[in-house]
């Protein structure tokens, strides 16, 4: 049914009538629709503005907007805020235009309602929609719709197909399936584009898409396989790719099923949210809240932050995404420093730019390949991590803290400085930086090549993984140096270079804290300016080159591996100071020493092994202190023809000493390497002992002065000046002596060769007797001349003569002496001893039957050592005395261990006595009241006093007789515990056959008992120090001695009325301090241990009579000692010489008895009376206690 004006305007008059029935009919069904009800099915034309009042429902309803309204733009369906529906939107709508002129119609805040709304439009004939347009329906399909400003289009479903135009503050929202959108002409560009609002919107089906013709509004979903455009907000329109907070741009590919792609050709700020991929040419991507998301794929897109910013896993990008530049903060001077806290990794980015930027990392990765740091960037506890290779790289400081570097193969920081802090770590295949600087903890794992390491904060560690190496980054040999400074390192079994000719230098301190052994490579240096300690660990050398500058100290053993001769040196400069040990695999003379210092002092702290040094090379002054021993192929000077000074109190082991042009030495001992030592430049020697097996060669001047001692089967020299003492043994060749004494020693047997072969001049001849043992005669021919000599000396015990008749020296030994045999001679004489010594004085005994025991044979040889001693001389007489007796008591007097084994025992009594007096005392009383001792008791504490004696004996050793006092102080703590202290006195006599000694010893003490009722359980501890004072009984020869004692005691027990059980665990330990006797034999210390288990029972019952009462109380125990010392001790003898002197064990079992009556007189006064004894096979003990107690 169609009603238009042109209609009327046609009609013929004769129809008038009947169409004007038709058009009062058509008014009457329309004016029905502005009230609510439900029409009948039929199509609805609108050729008028018409306003709907109410909700209508029509069946099938179909909407034409007719083109006799239309043409005049006067064709407008007016909801005002209704909806009209057709069969209550249960079946479809269709909206048809019909006009001619572009003008189709106009819908106005009105709600279409259907299940589908069909269009029958065309582009030019579009439905206007002005106000809030609703479509509520599943489909809206094929229909061209033309949104007008300030107007909007809500879609329920999905548009379909058709075309829209939108103004520029028009929105619409719902889902556009490839929908043309079209505009108004845009005079900039001259297309139609759209500039509607899309709120909420979805996109579909579109093989591309221009984000640019929309505004975005909410989310806005598009599919398309590229998106193009720059991106617009209805919040921000005059910004564009700004996409606010509450937006949310979802791009997937034209199907749906992957993400669509963006071609972003501009600068891109997001606050909202955006889903899918972004591709770009270098163009920024500002994330600007930290609750935006980001997900999807990204090639070329910078990404920057600039503010506080929190990486929380809204930012997705996934793999495939390349070309991803993460910017942290800006780099300009007025930067603001910002926080990247991390609560998820970041992931697939190429590169990550960070500057005035700390990045919280909270153990989060950073998923890169690239890591540029600027100015003021910061790192704490995040991993920097790539699967392949890691560039950290940056002009300026790098600063880690609690971080890791990790990289699949390589990690190159580059940069001048790293500055990693707490606890650090940097893991790759292999690891390149410049300078790296360490407070707290860094782990190394991998091959790390590396300038240098830098510790602050007073305890940095380097950690070194198992397979970890330590090379530097250049190429060049003088530059191929890692320097330390200030920091430990800790390792695996081993550290070592891969590369030849790395050197290490130290400076600050630096200390190996783990068993490792730092293993340097061939051409490799280790310079020390500071102090490098490893010597929980060791050093292993090749061809390498250790230098300690000047006050540098190096502790730890190193070890050269080279197989070659002369490979490795090491410099020590002023002052430089080595505490360890250098030796060599091989042991090849592969070193050389070299002092670098005017003055320099070598001591004991450093140990050369021997064949371990080629050379020690000396640039001036060289002293030997602590006894150091140097062993070394050859001494030489550092500078051919100066002048070299050692002296000290060391050993020079060398086989020859070149290429100075002097050498003085002073107080050292100089020794034959091998067999022979030459000294090749003009020597002085003062106080100095030479030896050599073989030969000792002077080639040129040498000079004596002091005692100095030469010891060789051949000594050859030319000019010879003494000034002082020259003692020499072997034969001597020299060209010429001059001046001072020279002290010859003679062989045991005859000499016919003379034994110095010189000329000289003013020289005074000497000498030393103590190989001539024998009684026969023995002929030497002491010069080759007596020419130019002079002689001196007493030789009491010797015979001289030049013609070897000796019948009447017994009645006149002035004929006989060395002196006058030398005026007769020509250089030749014999001689004989007259005085047997200690030798043949323990033959005759043996050959007597009486027994010598090996520790009085040693102990004899001091005899011949002992010079100008008068109880040596004493002790002599009495052995050439012929008496058995006395000469069986002589060598006991020498030998001085016997006086230390009773010692040993005496202060173990003197403890055990202290123990008694101490334990009466306890045994299950609690109380210190009603105890039986000399004690005074007030209140819950006492005092008391106890006398003791003691008398022990060892069949065949010695006797010991003690007397002495114990007095303490104790209290009752609780009812169940009692404590004590005190202090004990003792003098002790030991009588032995071989003296009398006087010990005085002081003994303090602890002890405390608990006992809760019949189980009691008690302990002491005590400290004593005794002090010895022995005399031998003939020769009168007086020792002193101290030795401290430390004693513990538990035991425990149960009161079963008379009889109580008891077990108790003792141990002594008697420390002997080391000693010289008046003969000069070193005893050394001694420390003898002894633990002993006691196991008995005491009975005791008190009977009373009267205001009497008496106790008596025996006891009884089984001892066995668990522990028990080696009494041997090592005499070491003027010499150098030592033996061991046996001592002898007592039985491991014994036993011990005892007794005691108490007596209380008055109920203040109370006496009593004990005995303890111990015995063991060929020993035994026995102590009294008197006890007096007074109460009050």
């Amino acid at each position: 049914m169609k009603l238009t004006k042109t209609a009327l305007r046609e009609l013929s008059a004769k129809y008038r009538a009947v169409l004007m029935k038709c058009a009062l009919m058509n008014m009457m069904i329309f004016a029905g629709a502005l009230m609510p009800h439900t029409a009948n099915a039929g199509i609805m034309t609108v050729d008028k503005n018409t306003q709907l009042n109410q909700n209508t429902s029509v069946t099938d309803l179909n909407i034409e907007f007719a083109s006799n309204g239309c043409d005049a733009k006067n064709c407008t369906l007016d909801g005002q805020k209704h909806t009209l529906s057709s069969s209550d939107g249960k079946n479809s709508l269709t909206i048809t235009t019909t006009s001619e002129t572009g003008y189709g119609g106009q819908l106005n805040d009105i709600t279409l309602k259907a299940s589908e709304i069909v269009g029958n439009t065309t582009n030019a004939t579009g439905v206007e929609l002005t106000g809030d347009v609703i479509f509520d329906a599943v489909t809206v399909s094929d229909i061209d719709l033309y949104g007008i400003s300030g107007g909007s289009l809500t879609l329920t479903g999905t548009m379909k197909g058709g075309s829209l135009r939108g103004d520029q503050s028009f929105t619409v929202t719902g889902t556009l399936d490839n929908v043309k959108l079209r505009g108004e002409l845009d005079n900039g560009s001259g297309l139609f584009k759209f500039h509607g609002i899309a709120k909420d919107t979805t996109f579909l089906n579109y093989d591309s898409f221009n984000l640019s013709d929309i505004k975005s509004e909410g989310r806005t979903e598009i599919h398309a396989d590229t998106v193009s455009g720059n991106y617009y907000s209805s919040k921000s329109s005059a910004n564009s790719n700004q996409i606010n907070a509450g937006e949310t741009l979802v791009l997937k590919s034209t199907d749906g099923t992957g993400n669509g792609t963006w071609n972003v050709a501009n600068t891109l700020y997001l606050a909202g949210n955006i889903y899918g991929d972004l591709n770009g040419n270098g163009q920024n991507l500002y994330l600007e809240n930290d609750a935006s998301i980001l997900e999807g794929g990204l090639k070329n897109i910078k990404i920057r932050i600039l503010k506080d910013f929190s990486w929380n896993g809204n930012i997705k990008i996934t793999s495939g995404s390349s070309g991803v530049r993460l910017f942290l903060g800006e780099n300009h001077t007025d930067a603001k420093l910002i926080t990247f806290n991390m609560t998820a990794d970041v992931e697939n980015v190429s590169e990550v730019i960070a500057d005035n930027v700390t990045v919280e990392g909270h153990g989060k990765t950073i998923i890169t390949p690239k890591l540029t740091v600027g100015e003021k960037a910061y790192f704490n506890d995040v991993t920097i991590k790539s699967g392949n290779d890691l560039s950290v790289s940056t002009e300026e400081t790098h600063n880690f803290k609690n971080s890791t570097l990790h990289a699949g193969n390589r990690l190159d920081i580059e940069g001048d400085l790293i500055n990693l802090t707490g606890n650090s770590t940097l893991t790759a295949q292999k690891i390149q930086a410049k300078n790296i600087s360490v407070n707290g903890t860094l782990g190394v794992n991998g091959e790390l090549f590396v300038d240098g390491f830098t510790g602050t904060g007073g305890n940095s560690l380097l950690v070194f993984g198992d397979d970890a190496k330590l090379n530097t980054r250049y190429s060049a040999y003088s530059d191929r140096i890692v320097r330390f400074s200030d920091i430990n390192i800790q390792a695996g079994k081993t550290l070592e270079q891969t590369e030849e000719g790395i050197h290490y230098s130290i400076n600050g301190s630096m200390a190996l804290t783990s068993e490792t052994e730092i293993k340097m490579n061939r051409l490799s240096n280790l310079y020390v300016n500071g102090s490098f300690d490893f010597s929980k660990g060791s050093l292993s050398i090749g061809k390498n080159n250790i230098e300690l500058g000047e006050n540098a100290v190096m502790k730890g053993n190193a070890v050269v591996s080279a197989e070659t001769e002369n490979v490795s040196t090491v410099v020590l400069n002023k002052n430089a100071k080595w505490i360890g040990s250098l030796s060599s695999v091989n042991n090849n003379d592969n070193v050389t020493l070299e002092i670098n210092a005017d003055d320099f002092t070598l001591d004991n702290d450093l140990k050369i092994a021997k064949n371990t040094l080629h050379a020690l090379n000396i640039q001036k002054n060289l002293t030997l202190a602590g006894g150091a021993v140097v062993d070394m192929n050859a001494v030489t000077a550092r500078m051919p023809g100066i002048d070299v000074s050692i002296d000290g109190n060391g050993t020079l082991r060398a086989n020859m000493f070149i290429d100075a042009n002097s050498y003085s030495f002073k107080d050292i001992a100089i020794e034959a390497r091998e067999k022979n030592l030459d000294i090749g430049t003009i020597a002085d020697f003062t106080n100095n002992a030479i030896s050599a097996p073989g030969a000792i060669t002077f080639h040129n001047a040498a000079t004596f002065h002091g005692a100095s001692f030469l010891s060789a089967q051949s000594i050859k020299a030319k000019a010879v000046a003494l000034d002082g003492t020259l003692t020499v043994s072997g034969v001597l060749h020299a060209d010429k002596i001059t001046g001072g004494t020279l002290n010859i020693v003679l062989p045991e047997t005859a000499v016919t060769s003379p034994i110095v072969t010189a000329d000289a001049e003013n020289v005074t001849l000497t000498l030393d007797l103590k190989n001539v043992k024998g009684k026969e005669a023995q002929k030497y021919r002491l010069t080759n001349t007596k020419d130019g000599y002079t002689v001196s000396g007493d030789y009491g015990k010797y015979a001289f003569s030049a013609d070897g008749d000796f019948a009447d020296y017994r009645a006149d030994k002035d004929a006989f002496s060395f002196a006058n045999a030398w005026k007769n001679s020509d250089g030749t004489l014999w001689v004989m001893r007259i005085s047997g010594g200690a030798q043949a004085a323990i033959d005759d005994l043996r050959a007597a039957g009486i027994f010598v025991s090996p520790t009085e044979e040693n102990a004899s040889k001091i005899l011949e050592m002992a010079n100008n001693n008068p109880f040596a001389d004493a002790l002599t007489d009495l052995l050439d005395s012929g008496n058995p007796a006395l000469q069986k008591q002589a060598l006991r007097e020498i030998a001085p261990t016997d006086v230390a084994a009773s010692a040993f025992k005496s202060a173990k009594n003197t403890a055990n006595a202290v123990m008694n007096a101490v334990s009466g005392r306890l045994g299950g009383s609690s109380s210190v009241s009603g105890r039986s001792g000399g004690d005074l008791t007030v209140g819950e504490s006492s005092v008391w006093v106890q006398g003791m004696l003691n008398h022990a004996k060892m069949t065949g050793g010695f006797k010991a007789d003690t007397a002495g006092f114990a007095a303490g102080v104790e209290t009752n703590l609780t009812d169940e515990i009692k404590a004590g202290f005190g202090y004990a006195y003792a003098s002790t006599d030991i009588k032995t056959d071989r003296s009398k000694t006087d010990a005085n010893t002081h003994t303090g003490f602890v002890y405390g008992e608990y006992a809760p009722d019949a189980l009691y359980v008690n302990a002491m501890l005590s400290f004593g120090r005794s002090d010895y004072d022995d005399k031998a009984k003939l020769s009168g020869m007086k020792n002193s001695y101290k030795a401290d004692t430390y004693s513990a005691r538990v035991a425990t027990g149960y009161a079963l009325g008379v009889l109580t059980p008891e077990a108790a665990l003792r141990f002594t330990a008697v420390r002997q301090k080391a000693y010289t006797d008046a003969l000069g034999a070193r005893v050394s210390a001694k420390s003898l241990n002894t633990a002993t288990m006691v196991a008995g029972a005491k009975a005791a019952k008190t009977f009373t009579a009267g205001k009497y009462a008496v106790t008596p109380e025996a006891k009884a125990a089984l001892t066995y000692d668990l522990a028990r010392p080696n009494e041997d001790r090592t005499v070491t003898l003027p010499d150098g010489s030592s033996y061991v002197a046996a001592g002898e064990k007592l039985n491991r079992l014994g036993f011990e008895i005892g007794a005691k009556a108490a007596v209380r007189l008055t109920n203040a006064v109370e006496v009593s009376l004990s005995y303890d004894g111990a015995f063991k096979e060929h020993y035994q003990d026995h102590t009294g206690l008197m006890n007096l107690k007074l109460s009050f």
